[in-house]
């Protein structure tokens, strides 16, 4: 019984403890979500890339060095910016499932049987969802997940 008991414990930790949702946010921050809830929740980024594109939108693309994570946002004014990608290069956040950036190719479609893998000289593995939001493992040569993505389909 006891050891059942710690099993149900570990594993609501690791589920309490995920900070990867796959399809929705990474590090607390959403797909959609607005530039306060941002700054609130990862404070100010380290570095800030403005962009406008041909539509007029501004895009800014911060990053959080230490964190080796990269936010981007896009809207008609920076005071309008909600989040269109999140992206993870450290193993410091893990999904409920335990993958992480080091994590295998093995592992990962073992966890997600219907993934699709492509690539030539890098590999991608993405997984779509019905709210046009995908996330996207990005491997190495040695096939280990370097960086999570998750981006709406703009």
């Amino acid at each position: 019984m006891r050891i059942q008991l710690f099993v149900l414990a570990s594993l609501w930790s690791a589920i309490a403890d995920a900070n990867i949702v796959i399809g929705k946010s990474i590090a607390g921050i959403a797909q959609g979500a607005p530039v306060k809830r941002v700054r609130a929740k990862l404070g100010g980024p380290d570095v800030v890339d403005v962009l406008r594109d041909e539509k007029g939108l501004v895009e800014m693309r911060w990053h959080y060095t230490t964190r080796k994570l990269r936010v981007h946002l896009i809207g008609p004014s920076r005071a309008e910016l909600v989040v269109t990608l999140v992206a993870i290069a450290s193993n410091n956040e893990s999904t409920n499932s335990g993958l992480h950036v080091g994590s295998s190719r093995r592992r990962l479609q073992r966890i997600y049987p219907h993934i699709r893998c492509y690539g030539c000289s890098w590999y991608s593995c993405a997984l779509s969802s019905v709210e046009g939001v995908t996330t996207d493992f990005r491997l190495d040569d040695h096939e280990r997940i370097i960086e999570i993505v998750i981006a709406s389909d703009i």
